[in-house]
């Protein structure tokens, strides 16, 4: 992604851009460039559902009510209060073991994106090209 791709997305609608993380880091593209606040998830090379929970709790600093568990996640997601009210870039770089579990981490993460876009808060994702779909 170029740095002016990366403006380009940036200042669009909130969504989600695919990443190749063996070749960049989103602190590199990121740096100095953006007042957003940027998360940054590790999942490792093949993460399970569990890993990848506990892995965005501790990126977003989820509150002690969060359940580990997808529905926890969206809702979390879908309220931050917790954070500062600036736009958020969300760094997300590895791979889940299960189709399954990747598409339902899409999914809620799509739908973040939507959530904040009618809240009028940027909210981007930044993902690992070893997290897309299969068919994308």
């Amino acid at each position: 992604m170029s740095p002016e791709t990366l403006d380009t997305f940036l200042s669009g609608e909130n969504g989600m851009h695919f990443i190749d993380a063996d070749t960049t880091t989103c602190s590199d593209l990121l740096a100095g460039k953006h007042d957003a606040l940027l998360v940054h998830a590790q999942l490792g090379e093949h993460a399970s559902r569990d890993t990848a929970l506990t892995e965005l709790a501790r990126a977003f600093d989820m509150p002690r009510w969060f359940g580990h568990n997808w529905d926890a996640l969206e809702d979390c997601l879908t309220d931050l209060e917790w954070l500062p009210e600036q736009p958020i870039v969300l760094c997300l770089i590895g791979a889940l073991e299960d189709a399954t579990d990747r598409d339902t981490l899409l999914d809620i993460l799509q739908s973040a994106c939507q959530y904040w876009q009618d809240a009028q808060r940027k909210f981007h994702v930044l993902m690992d090209l070893r997290l897309k779909h299969d068919n994308d």
